[in-house]
């Protein structure tokens, strides 16, 4: 065991006074705990169902048992963790060569892929989890490593440039950069220095001696064409394939920030909104940042410093410094008198551009900012293309669906990579970006149009938008971060942010191209109504939703139509209860536990019953338990009926009324004031609408009138002729109508009763009980009443906020009727007569209240004013001071 506080095999040149916290004591009791049932929940969560693995475990199996397996895990991961030995069959990893280009006999033209044993990987994953939330609770990492910290992204580094070379123009100084390369760093880590990092970050204990027995014996072997090749230890690096690695990797690193700030001002480190801007990594990537070149050379030499004291090699001829200029010139790689780079006396290449984290950064243009990185990603987003389309062919995935889900899934990202970052730039480009070029070759070519064929006809026939919309959708989650990272003082991204709104503050002529990245995404967003837009893409995405919403009306049914997949029957089983009652011998909880091998099965079967427009006769009957709510028990009316039918009709029922609530909102059909059983709606918002219509009145010192209608027996009551004409009139037909109506073909039910299920008898009326598809039918058949009611006019008197006309409110068959005065309540009394009478409906007079809020909050003693009286069907209604 390496000693604490003075670890014999420390690197000389290091102190270990300059990492950012002081030797935190061993025993912590956060990171020796016992792992726990949550812990490797946590863990599996994190482990994809496909992982690759050693041996006949897998991964898939481990989570489908996982409610059986978790609490054994945590006892074997515990015995593991307390016993400081690692089980060998853990330990082996097995490398596959992947060839990435060159020479095929030239192994550095390999990467090697190591696959290790599952269970390895699972404590691992809540090793990782543990020791990764302690550190960052304890603000221990490096405030300029934002590789594989949760709550990070690559963008950010990127930004935090942008940024830095935004305020050194503005200053009218260079910004140095220099991308270092590390030659294999992950694979060059000296394990005795790894124990050491990892003891002045204040891991000891239990927790230092389990990753330290993780390391005791590593064998590898490499898999080949012949199987598996003898066994070998690795005695250098950290483990490929284990999830912990980029983790011990990053504190083995992390004490080099530190290193640096002890040049103090020979390091000439820039500022942003007056803080010190520390090296910027993400895992191994390096960027050393400068205002001077003496700055980044003294940088390079403490570089060389660490280096030699961590045993890590920098490749000094992959290794670039760039030099921003505030006037954006390359300045033809010349240097100025002085200026002078090199690493461990060999010099470095001065280059216009340098790669970091996947994007090309270039001088910062006047006009166009950084959008030279959007020109690059064109050319590797083409290479993408053309090879998905290359592959596809071979494997026969010729369907325009099919091609447009590929290009979704293999280049859209390879396009749109950075985009938080150049978007800004590129989005205020009045012609057609690049990249975007690439879109529309791929939207012409795969449906056979010719070049004449104007972008906005393309897209709209794939029902596709440009990628500039994708990009203003990732642009704002940006923001929003951006936001979020300004309240952490810690965070250099929210330095960055900050300083970024101060030079916007300090002016910026967009058209001079002095604007910062702020100053630009604020263009972006006054310019984007196409009403006030010129951009050509905001013009062609308008032309495109026009013709979009013309074809929906022809097209509207294919998305309802179609055939329900395997994602679909998954989608219902998550929404179906494991404890939910049926009839018959097949219950919720056996379907969902095989429901990797059902699932294809279900979806077979409901799509044969969704295309014959027939209804198995078992999942129609129903079983009505009667439930006593009060008064006289031989009255029928004092019961509410239970109803239970087949598991398989309900989870059909459950798919149906997906994919049909799905449409219904996209299509933008449903009543705005009707909020039951909508996703995202509470019953808490009507009545927040309440409260604030009532504050609204009472600050215009104006009388509300409002009407809580009670409707008897409204599910039980819908004409099922009537429902049809309503799923029509709301653009539903086809195979979905056909289905539906199926559903009702038949609806035989039976009470059960004490002595066991009584005789069948036909439900003719209503929505069917029990089904989950009954809440919505019923939604759909009343929706037209808003606009029966907005069919009044002024004569209605409805009321307002924020300018809008505020609609009846209804919760399923919860009404509030609303209005400013109250003959526009009666008129609306009227109307919803003679709306119950068309649709076969009967409201209870006798429980239907009228309500009237008073701007002085008094009640009235219940007294109307001249004028003011209600009724409904010639039945006067009982004016409360309160109503539920």
């Amino acid at each position: 065991m390496i000693s604490v506080s003075n670890p014999t095999t420390a690197p000389p040149a290091i102190n270990p006074a300059t990492c950012h916290s002081t030797p935190l004591s061993t025993a912590s009791s956060e990171l020796d705990s016992d792992i726990s049932v949550a812990d490797v929940h946590a863990a599996l969560d994190k482990l994809s169902s496909s992982s690759a693995c050693l041996g006949p475990l897998k991964a898939v199996l481990i989570k489908a048992g996982r409610d059986a397996l978790t609490p054994v895990l945590a006892a074997l991961f515990n015995a593991v963790f307390r016993s400081g030995c690692f089980p060998p069959e853990w330990s082996l990893g097995a490398i596959t060569p992947i060839h990435k280009k060159g020479d095929t006999a030239d192994p550095n033209n390999y990467r090697g892929i190591t696959v290790g044993h599952i269970l390895g990987k699972l404590y691992a994953l809540a090793i990782n989890t543990r020791l990764n939330t302690w550190l960052e609770t304890q603000g221990l990492r490096a405030r300029g490593q934002a590789g594989f910290r949760q709550g990070y992204r690559t963008v950010d580094n990127c930004f935090i440039l942008r940024a830095l070379a935004e305020r050194a123009r503005s200053r009218g100084v260079k910004l140095y950069l220099c991308a270092v390369d590390f030659e294999k760093a992950f694979d060059s880590v000296d394990r005795p220095l790894l124990w050491a990092a990892l003891q002045r970050a204040g891991i000891g204990g239990t927790m230092l001696q389990a990753i330290q027995a993780m390391y005791a014996d590593v064998p590898v072997c490499v898999r080949t064409e012949e199987g598996l090749s003898g066994c070998f230890q690795s005695v250098l690096g950290v483990k490929q394939g284990c999830p912990l690695s980029p983790l011990l990797f990053g504190i083995f690193l992390d004490d080099f920030e530190g290193h640096i700030q002890q040049l103090g001002d020979a390091a000439a480190l820039p500022q942003l909104a007056g803080r010190t801007v520390p090296p910027l990594l993400f895992a191994d990537d390096m960027f050393l940042l400068s205002s001077s070149a003496s700055g980044l050379q003294a940088q390079l030499h403490a570089l060389q410093d660490y280096c030699n004291a961590k045993k890590l090699t920098v490749n000094a001829k992959k290794t670039q410094v760039m030099i921003m200029r505030p006037g954006g010139g390359s300045g033809n790689g010349k240097l100025a008198a002085g200026e002078s780079f090199e690493y461990a006396g060999l010099p470095l290449e001065v280059a216009s551009s340098t790669k970091y984290l996947g994007l090309t950064f270039s001088q910062l243009s006047k006009q166009h900012g950084f959008a030279s990185c959007a020109d690059v990603l064109a050319k590797a987003g083409r290479q993408a293309m053309f090879a998905m389309r290359r592959r596809a062919w071979e494997l026969g995935a010729c369907l325009v669906e099919q091609q447009c889900m590929l290009f979704d899934v293999f280049v859209k990202p390879v396009l749109s990579y950075g985009c938080e970052l150049w978007g800004v730039d590129v989005l205020l480009r009045p012609d057609c970006s690049s990249v975007e070029r690439v879109h529309r070759w791929f939207c012409r070519r795969v449906q056979g149009l010719p070049k004449q064929v104007t972008a906005a006809i393309s897209l709209a026939e794939l029902g596709r938008q440009p990628l500039q919309s994708f990009w203003i959708q990732q642009l704002v989650r940006f923001w929003n971060r951006l936001q979020n990272s300004a309240a952490d003082e810690d965070r250099v991204l929210g330095w960055a942010f900050k300083d970024n709104l101060e030079l916007m503050r300090e002016g910026g002529d967009l058209a001079a191209g002095s604007a910062c990245w702020s100053r630009r995404w604020l263009h972006v967003l006054q310019s984007a109504p196409p009403a006030s837009g010129t951009l050509e893409w905001l013009t062609e995405l308008d032309e495109a939703a026009v013709i979009e919403r013309a074809a929906a009306a022809y097209l509207r049914n294919s998305e309802l139509d179609s055939d329900i997949s395997v994602a679909d029957v998954h989608a219902a089983l998550d929404k179906l209860s494991s404890s939910s009652a049926c009839l018959g011998p097949l219950k919720a909880v056996l379907i969902k536990a095989g429901r990797d091998a059902l699932t294809p099965v279900l979806a077979a079967l409901f799509n044969a019953v969704f295309r014959s427009g027939c209804f198995p006769p078992e999942w129609s009957l129903g079983a009505i338990t009667p439930i006593h709510k009060k008064g006289d028990t031989a009255d029928p009316n004092n019961y509410r009926g239970i109803t239970v039918g087949h598991i398989l009709g309900k989870l059909y029922a459950l798919a149906i009324n997906t994919r049909l609530n799905t449409w219904l909102e996209t299509q933008g059909l449903r009543a705005r004031g009707q909020a039951g059983f909508r996703q995202g709606y509470r019953t808490v918002d009507n009545c927040f609408i309440l409260r604030a219509l009532a504050e609204r009145a009472r600050s215009r010192g104006v009388k509300l009138y409002l009407c809580a209608v009670d409707f008897e027996k409204a599910f039980d009551s819908v004409d099922r002729p009537l429902l049809w004409a309503a799923l029509q009139r709301a653009g539903i037909g086809g195979t979905m109508l056909q289905a539906i109506q199926a559903m009702y073909a038949d609806v035989p039910v039976c009470v059960r009763t004490e002595e066991g299920l009584s005789g069948c008898f036909q439900s003719v009326l209503g929505v069917k009980q029990g089904c989950p598809l009954s809440p919505l039918l019923f939604g759909i058949f009343l929706d037209d009443f808003e606009g029966h009611i907005q069919q009044l006019g002024d004569a209605a008197a409805l009321p307002q906020l924020a300018g809008r006309t505020v609609p009846p409110l209804l919760f399923a068959d919860d009404m509030f009727l609303l209005s400013s005065s109250a003959s526009g309540l009666q008129a609306q009394l009227h109307a919803l007569q003679d709306y119950c009478n068309a649709k076969k409906l009967t409201v209870n007079a006798k429980k239907t209240q009228v309500m009237i809020m008073r701007p002085g909050g008094g009640s009235g003693n219940g007294k109307l004013a001249a004028g003011e009286s209600f009724e409904y069907a010639g039945l006067p209604l009982e004016v409360a001071s309160s109503t539920n």
